[in-house]
């Protein structure tokens, strides 16, 4: 295992051993730190100049936890298991129930018809949120490694031949979800490759 290294301005640099983390910390070139996933990291005192070999980070979704690994050309530098959210659902409800009980009131405010959905692709919200959270993880990756690549375990959803194939190509959440996914990636920059999963 490695660990991150930026240095004073916040530039990623190539990862470093935990002896030569200790070593930074003793002579007080560097000092430890943590980012906002709890991940340590080490930040120079000093400017440096990236010398950056390519470091990739795998994506295994799954429905209860997912995977993160970030790998180099020789090794692997970090490995994370994380939680899928499932607090959406009960928050819609719960949104839903106070939706309705303003409804019930005698006091009606006017409509709105700038925040109406009509001819707009709509993503469900607990969908949104599960796959915005890896696109979340992978940002907060890229803040301390110097990542130029992703690749995901693209996800199989069960499809049926439907009538104009309009149906056929966004009828599953997760067949929706994942290519919010991959649009999100692509705006980072960074490289998206798909890998079956089995």
């Amino acid at each position: 295992m490695r660990i991150p290294v930026v240095d004073t301005r916040g530039v990623q640099l190539m990862p470093c051993t935990p002896a030569k983390a200790r070593h930074l910390f003793k002579s007080g070139k560097a000092h430890p730190k943590r980012n906002k996933l709890g991940l340590f990291y080490v930040q120079l005192c000093y400017e440096q100049e990236p010398d950056n070999q390519p470091l990739v980070v795998g994506v295994d979704p799954g429905s209860k936890f997912e995977g993160f690994s970030v790998v180099g050309v020789k090794d692997t530098v970090l490995n994370l298991m994380v939680e899928t959210p499932e607090h959406v659902k009960d928050a819609v409800k719960t949104r839903r129930t106070m939706r309705r009980a303003r409804r019930y009131r005698k006091w009606r405010r006017p409509k709105r018809f700038s925040n109406r959905l009509k001819r707009k692709m709509r993503l469900a919200p607990s969908t949104r949120s599960r796959w915005e959270a890896k696109a979340r993880i992978i940002a907060h990756l890229c803040t301390i490694l110097p990542l130029c690549a992703v690749v995901v375990e693209d996800v199989q959803a069960v499809t049926r031949k439907g009538k104009g194939g309009k149906w056929n190509a966004a009828f599953s959440p997760v067949q929706v979800g994942k290519e919010h996914l991959y649009q999100l990636l692509r705006t980072r920059s960074l490289e998206v490759y798909l890998k079956e999963g089995w």
